[in-house]
């Protein structure tokens, strides 16, 4: 979803944005803070990057990935962070070195 000039236009420094990092055929959002607006409205966020005033990365010039842009938290964006998140940490998760019992707790869980 590209973000509306409104909403950009009245961006202000301090502003909770989600980026939109991802690449062709899906998305990953991060979300960051808005740090710096120049004079000619380019934005840096908290992590260092920076986009233009209609919202897209600068200087990006990548032909193998598109470039990130900036848009409102949605709840949906949130839920998408989160989840991201939860599946980050499941994947990593080294159960040969759990317990029986942690064993036992998570079977139940996914049994439901």
């Amino acid at each position: 979803m590209r973000a509306s000039q409104e909403w950009l236009d009245n961006l202000q420094v301090g502003d909770e944005v989600a980026m939109n990092v991802g690449s062709y055929g899906y998305s990953r959002y991060k979300k960051a803070t808005i740090t710096k607006i120049t004079p000619k409205r380019r934005f840096t966020t908290s992590n260092g990057m920076t986009f233009n005033p209609d919202g897209t990365e600068y200087g990006k010039k990548d032909t193998w990935s598109r470039r990130s842009n900036i848009e409102p938290v949605t709840q949906e964006i949130s839920d998408h962070i989160e989840q991201t998140e939860l599946l980050n940490v499941i994947e990593a998760t080294k159960f040969k070195e759990l317990s029986l019992e942690q064993l036992r707790g998570i079977h139940a869980i996914l049994k439901g």
